[in-house]
């Protein structure tokens, strides 16, 4: 049904370079191979979509590390090069460079990576 709307469409999906691919979602799922043009598609354990990665069990370990140890580069760039350790200085700091990356794609239930590293 794909492979009918994108050639009425004229839009080409790039199966060559394996930037289509699948993953497996569950415990129970069968793993059957998916061909798509009579390529078969490579299935992954783990995917990343704008910046969000997910495992085969919907699981956000990953990008919860990955934006923790991001957060904690930032925050030992800023205590290392800023002069004074003020709150009228720190706080911008933290607002215009650590913020944006703890609040980005965090806005559902569960995916805080401050409130997941604590437990």
């Amino acid at each position: 049904m794909i492979m009918m709307w994108s050639e009425v469409w004229q839009m080409s999906f790039n199966t060559v370079d394996a930037k289509c691919k699948v993953m497996h979602v569950g415990k129970n799922n069968p793993n059957h191979e998916y061909n798509f043009n009579n390529i078969a598609l490579p299935a992954v354990n783990q995917g990343n979509d704008l910046g969000l990665i997910t495992d085969d069990q919907l699981k956000f370990r990953e990008y919860i590390t990955t934006k923790v140890a991001k957060t904690n580069q930032i925050l030992g760039l800023i205590s290392k090069t800023a002069i004074s350790k003020s709150q009228h200085i720190i706080l911008p700091l933290y607002k215009t460079m650590v913020r944006p990356h703890l609040e980005y794609v965090t806005r559902e239930p569960g995916m805080d990576p401050i409130i997941q590293r604590r437990r």
